[in-house]
């Protein structure tokens, strides 16, 4: 099977259900800020400690939209399960499941000759995760 993102799943639910058809959904990104820890008695460069505590970058999905079904509500808390395709060789996929709060949603741009795109922008909470599950 190819290294795609084809078989990717989101699904929301609690504070907002939805569950979209899905073309793209966005990179999990983690980082932690370095704290400058420089002491006048450094003679080369500056030092730096790592933070306490990590931060997760916003995750942008674009879908196709479904003007038929309620939108998400923004500014909802749910719990958003992103599931990776199954690899060869894989049992189970790959899980990334935590709290989140819808920050955006976007209804689709209206013209001729395109498809009906809508786009949303998740933010993990800390509160609950996210925790990923590595695939088995």
């Amino acid at each position: 099977m190819a290294n795609t993102g084809v078989g990717a799943t989101l699904v929301l639910t609690s504070g907002s259900t939805y569950t979209g058809r899905w073309k793209s959904i966005g990179a999990f990104n983690q980082s932690v800020e370095a704290l400058d820890d420089t002491a006048l008695s450094s003679t080369d460069y500056k030092e730096f400690v790592p933070d306490d505590l990590a931060s997760v970058d916003p995750i942008n999905v674009e879908l196709y939209a479904g003007l038929s079904a309620t939108p998400p509500v923004v500014g909802a808390v749910c719990t958003a399960t992103i599931t990776f395709p199954r690899q060869t060789g894989q049992t189970n996929a790959a899980v990334l499941t935590g709290t989140a709060i819808i920050t955006a949603f976007n209804q689709p741009e209206l013209s001729i000759g395109t498809r009906l795109m809508s786009n949303m922008t998740l933010q993990f909470d800390g509160k609950t995760g996210p925790t990923f599950t590595p695939a088995t």
